[in-house]
């Protein structure tokens, strides 16, 4: 969320991230990111901000086939959402993240933590009564 300069009482708008959409407060951007940018993965609920992380973590996090198709198909997607970009190894998309996109290793790590993060659907202990 950018903020810009604005008419609220901190005289700021602020702006999403994924679209042209500005309003005067954080409450209104929090309704406005669960609206319209929520993608929510099928099998395990996590939740992302665009449909193409949904689509990468899909495959690259649930879809059994994918690390034998990866062997011989390009299937490491750029997570740019505007690219088509496919490489044989997450190294490969890495470094096209790098070198055509400018991302730094710090952004492209975090990305490919928050595309493979899963989130529990429930915790059972079978020592719990």
């Amino acid at each position: 969320m950018k903020r810009k300069s604005g008419l609220n009482k901190d005289n700021e708008l602020y702006q999403c991230d994924f679209c042209l959409f500005t309003c005067q407060t954080t409450t209104q951007m929090e309704c406005h990111m669960r609206l319209n940018h929520s993608f929510i993965c099928s099998c395990c609920h996590r939740n992302f901000s665009n449909e193409k992380y949904l689509d990468i973590h899909l495959c690259e996090v649930h879809d059994s086939f994918f690390k034998v198709s990866s062997l011989v198909h390009p299937s490491y997607q750029c997570y740019v959402p505007d690219c088509h970009f496919l490489s044989l190894t997450n190294e490969e998309r890495t470094n096209h993240m790098k070198l055509v996109h400018h991302w730094n290793n710090i952004t492209v790590e975090s990305m490919f933590n928050m595309i493979h993060s899963v989130v529990p659907l429930y915790s059972y202990n079978l020592n719990d009564k």
